[in-house]
């Protein structure tokens, strides 16, 4: 069967290629039809395509969660293994719930999957797609002839068992044990969080306690923002902060010395 257009270009008839028929089998549909059908079609096309792609959101945004409390179980699970002391937090050291001597925010230890498997947490749960969010971006996003996929995009609060202690100084110690999780209370306390991809560098995510300094800024990707709390609920909500907030970038080693490059904190959007 074939189709063509007649002489006048406004009806489409069929030829029939089969013997023994006749060669003409009449007439089809009229070429504005044949528009009108194909106009409905791209109408039906794009009325579904929003909807295909929230979908495909809310899934990426299942399995973000799903990541975020696996990687909270194991957190939990050394816990309970080690007389109810944290995971190590620390910034240049291997013995740390990741190599903390490695900075995701320059190769190679940003593709570098030794990063992950070397830390404390990896043998509870050996996937190494827990330790990301789906919609984590290639990077460098900005002016890069080639981008690649980080191995990490949650960081640990820096208030768990960390040993950067010039953060927050002895007024606000970190927490060495689970039941040392007071103030803030395990209800206002997050564990993990999807960390914005221009300050993710070490596996500490570090905010100064009660106060508008923010030394990493958390990923907002025009997407809410994924925390992990202790007692086992995860949470995709939106970071508030103050306009007169401000964001010093630099690894918490670099941010340990005197200088540091300061700069308004990223939409959260």
């Amino acid at each position: 069967m074939l189709l063509r257009i007649d002489d006048t270009m406004k009806t489409v008839v069929f030829q029939s290629l089969r013997p023994g028929r006749e060669r003409w089998q009449g007439l089809g549909f009229t070429l504005i039809e044949l528009l009108v059908v194909i106009a409905i079609i791209a109408i039906l096309a794009g009325m579904l395509l929003p909807a295909l792609g929230r979908a495909k959101a809310k899934g990426q945004a299942i399995a973000c969660l799903n990541n975020v409390r696996q990687l909270n179980l194991c957190w939990v699970l050394y816990a309970d293994e080690n007389r109810d002391v944290l995971v190590n937090n620390y910034v240049g050291s291997s013995q740390a719930w990741i190599d903390g001597r490695a900075d995701i925010s320059g190769g190679p230890a940003w593709t570098n999957e030794a990063v992950i498997r070397s830390g404390l947490l990896f043998k509870y749960n050996q996937s190494l797609a827990i330790y990301q969010c789906p919609t984590d971006e290639l990077w460098p996003i900005l002016n890069a002839p080639k981008r690649y996929k980080r191995t990490r995009s949650f960081s640990l609060s820096g208030r768990m068992n960390n040993d950067a202690l010039w953060i927050n100084t002895e007024k606000w110690p970190p927490h060495l044990r689970l039941g040392q999780i007071r103030q803030p209370s395990p209800a206002r306390s997050f564990v993990f969080i999807d960390e914005n991809p221009f300050t993710i560098d070490d596996g500490l995510f570090s905010v100064k306690a009660f106060e508008n300094v923010w030394h990493n800024a958390p990923a907002y990707r025009r997407k809410p923002v994924l925390r992990r709390w202790p007692r086992g609920i995860v949470e995709v909500g939106r970071i508030q902060h103050s306009q007169d907030s401000r964001l010093e970038c630099g690894s918490a080693q670099e941010r340990s010395g005197s200088e540091s490059t300061q700069g308004r904190l990223p939409d959260p959007g």
